[in-house]
């Protein structure tokens, strides 16, 4: 893989995932949140990655996922269901393991902005996150131009609440890490 190439992919298609966020409200905490996922379909993302002496790219994707939240203040407990789209960059380097067998590690930053519309008049909750993410992955290229990839991600986030309380609580900025494992399937073109 040292020739160049454009790398189209289509990440994420299937995950096993986790979350574990603390929440802080005026610079207490105030609550957690932590979830699991299991999909197939389920966060998709497509990606432009340019390889020649190094990789770099960027990520399009939608993320659907469902959690449940807990307030330490109230005993409050519900289970949420939040939509939302992002974007990446990121670096990394393509290091060839054998014939049909590549690694590829990879890190960088996406930008995600998620809501969650809960209907019956309810407020619609609005958050942005900024995350680090480091996600390498093993790369079997059973064909000459396809790749097919497995490997873990570790996401560390910093998550701010932008919903509009009208006034009557501050928002909540949460802080954590999620992962997971997930499979990726890749065209190679060009080289």
């Amino acid at each position: 893989m040292r020739d160049s190439h454009l790398i189209v992919g289509a990440e994420r298609l299937s995950n096993v995932g986790w979350v574990k966020h603390n929440a802080f409200q005026e610079g207490e905490k105030a609550g957690k949140v932590s979830g699991s996922e299991v999909n197939f379909l389920g966060v998709p993302r497509l990606s432009l990655d340019f390889s020649w002496i190094g990789t770099i790219g960027v990520t399009f994707g939608y993320n659907g996922n469902s959690m449940s939240v807990e307030n330490f203040a109230n005993g409050f407990r519900t289970s949420t269901k939040t939509q939302g789209v992002l974007i990446g960059v990121r670096g990394g380097v393509l290091l060839d393991a054998g014939a049909y067998l590549s690694v590829w590690l990879r890190a960088g930053y996406q930008y995600q902005h998620a809501w969650d519309d809960p209907g019956g008049g309810s407020e619609v909750t609005k958050v942005d996150a900024h995350s680090f993410v480091f996600d390498p992955r093993l790369v079997i290229t059973p064909a000459a131009h396809l790749g097919i990839s497995v490997g873990p991600y570790v996401q560390f986030d910093s998550i701010k609440d932008k919903t509009d309380y009208r006034a009557y609580i501050d928002p909540i900025t949460l802080v954590g890490v999620q992962g997971g494992l997930s499979l990726d399937l890749y065209a190679f073109v060009g080289g």
